[in-house]
């Protein structure tokens, strides 16, 4: 949801705002598109950000506030391509080397030592790890295994399970204080920040302040 918050400030800041609907076309979406590269996000970015707003075009199609040709017209623009932008490269993203990993455990808290030792065995998302709870590990077999009912691909039909093995079960089993069939990480770790949801509208508006025609 942060992407769309900040697709909508380029949005509000461009020259576009205010032009009426049925003339954002290919041309258009190019030029806001410049003004993403031209901000510094890196083209891949860029590229994401671009079919971000072709949703939500979309769902003005949808809504019928947006007329279906115009939605049509903007999927024709291709995406950036390397090395043939000037859009900026990111460099390849590497895995943080694990000398550099333990040189920052002794300085955590032991819950959140024990959630980073455990993702660097296991490869885990931090999400799928805060929301972990006791009762969720099955822990009949040799290999524990945690099916999750809320992950990255779920909107997708996809499923997704942890497998925990010698190694996360030992940490897990040391961490039992801290995640009950009750609770789970994201509820005792001391650092938590709840995180604000975006509003619809503060995506929508720089679009609803686009007449239609």
């Amino acid at each position: 949801l942060v992407h769309f918050r900040g697709l909508a400030r380029v949005v509000k800041a461009s020259p576009l705002l205010g032009a009426p609907l049925a003339t954002f076309g290919p041309l258009a979406l190019q030029q806001l598109r410049d003004e993403m590269v031209a901000k510094g996000w890196e083209r891949k970015y860029v590229n994401a950000q671009v079919q971000r707003l072709r949703r939500i075009f979309a769902w003005g199609v949808s809504q019928e506030i947006v007329r279906l040709e115009t939605y049509a017209a903007l999927k024709l623009v291709d995406g950036l391509r390397r090395g043939r932008s000037v859009a900026r490269e990111n460099p390849k993203k590497r895995p943080v080397e694990q000398q550099h990993i333990d040189a920052v455990l002794p300085f955590l808290s032991s819950v959140v030592a024990d959630m980073v030792r455990l993702q660097s065995v296991c490869g885990v998302r931090s999400d799928e790890l805060t929301g972990l709870r006791a009762c969720d590990i099955d822990r009949s077999g040799a290999v524990w295994v945690v099916v999750l009912e809320r992950h990255k691909t779920a909107h997708l039909g996809k499923q997704k399970a942890i497998c925990f093995g010698p190694k996360a079960q030992a940490i897990v089993a040391s961490a039992a204080t801290a995640i009950t069939d009750a609770e789970n990480w994201a509820r005792v770790r001391p650092w938590a920040t709840s995180l604000v949801p975006i509003k619809t509208n503060s995506v929508l508006t720089p679009l609803a302040r686009m007449s239609v025609a």
